[in-house]
């Protein structure tokens, strides 16, 4: 192991080892292997059919906003990104890298759709290689130079599905150029519909080589998003039966894990799924900060009722006691883990219909 950490929380510690190739965390009640080469990760509690309602020890995955400048034309943008905004400085992103802690597995960076308007991303992601994290992106529309720049650095690639054209060629391009982690992401609504299946069909005839899988990401009415409808729970058990039918890969965002669980209920793999499907992990393993320097539970919660301001990361914060533990933090775990399906025992995003 190249590193190893002690993490003392309420009188427990938690002791995490990180290597080039795994990060690992285990504790009386919070464990968890991290493979950083395929991603594949586990988590369990005091024994091993243990679930945890939330990290101990601050979140294992951060999403990090580092530009708002975006020339993309997704209708359904929640954060409605223009060509006019700000990027976060690179000593921003270190400085909330640094307070984060060890237990840091992955950072979502939240770029443009061509990820070209911040100047220092790929210094960016260099660091969180450099430190033992693992960086991701979601792009759109990306250029064959910056393609291969992704396929360098970043751990997983998704390309956002707003234009055939773009997201086919965009795809094609980091195939090309090596990269094995990459994901196609699908906004689930009504307007979508008839995209979506044409997609699917591309899939299921290998018209987009080099795809790993395609993530079906729940609407939420926010942003250019406001206009449109949330796919209803039929059209959407349509959609995952073709996939499970054809032998398709695919995943969804933590939001939409409850309605995934209800439309597979009856399905003989039913247990399975309940262990793939992870549930809202906003404050509980997850987290975000925005362009300021500023957490958030997690993106889509900036702005809402509570949470109109974030809570400021800068040199004096002790991340654990000042934001993970700070009681606006600790009052919206508890209510996420006390608001779970009756069905499925699963934490249910409560500022959204899902």
């Amino acid at each position: 192991m190249q590193f190893a950490e002690k993490i003392y929380v309420d009188g427990k510690y938690y002791l995490i080892k990180d290597s080039n190739l795994v990060k690992i965390c285990r504790g009386p009640d919070y464990n968890f292997n991290f493979c950083k080469k395929n991603g594949l990760f586990a988590r369990w509690g005091k024994n091993k059919k243990d679930d945890p309602q939330y990290s101990p020890i601050s979140g294992e995955i951060l999403d990090i906003e580092v530009t708002t400048i975006c020339n993309g034309k997704c209708p359904w943008c929640y954060k409605s990104n223009i060509s006019i905004g700000k990027n976060m400085s690179l000593d921003m992103f270190k400085l909330i890298l640094d307070k984060m802690g060890s237990q840091l597995t992955q950072v979502a960076i939240g770029a443009d759709a061509s990820a070209t308007s911040n100047p220092y991303l790929f210094d960016m992601a260099r660091y969180c290689r450099s430190i033992g994290v693992i960086p991701n992106i979601t792009v759109s529309n990306i250029s064959e130079d910056v393609a291969k720049e992704l396929a360098s650095i970043m751990g997983a690639v998704s390309v956002s599905n707003y234009s055939k054209d773009d997201c086919y060629n965009s795809i094609e391009m980091l195939n090309e150029h090596g990269l094995k982690q990459i994901n196609m992401h699908f906004v689930l609504c009504e307007e979508n519909m008839d995209r979506c299946f044409d997609t699917l069909e591309d899939i299921k005839n290998k018209k987009i080589p080099g795809l790993n899988s395609i993530v079906f990401l729940s609407l939420k009415k926010k942003g250019r998003g406001k206009n449109l409808n949330i796919l209803s729970k039929n059209n959407y058990k349509k959609i995952i039966k073709y996939c499970i039918d054809n032998n398709i890969n695919f995943g969804m965002d933590s939001c939409g894990a409850v309605k995934f669980l209800d439309v597979v209920k009856n399905n003989k793999h039913y247990k399975y799924f309940l262990t793939i499907a992870e549930p809202c992990e906003a404050a509980c393993f997850s987290q975000y900060v925005n362009v300021d320097g500023f957490f958030f539970p997690c993106s889509f919660c900036e702005g809402t009722k509570g949470w109109e301001n974030g809570i400021e990361i800068n040199q004096e914060t002790n991340y654990l006691k000042d934001i993970w533990y700070h009681p606006r933090v600790v009052s919206f775990r508890e209510n996420i883990c006390k608001n779970t399906h009756n069905c499925h025992e699963a934490r249910e995003c409560p500022l959204y219909k899902i």
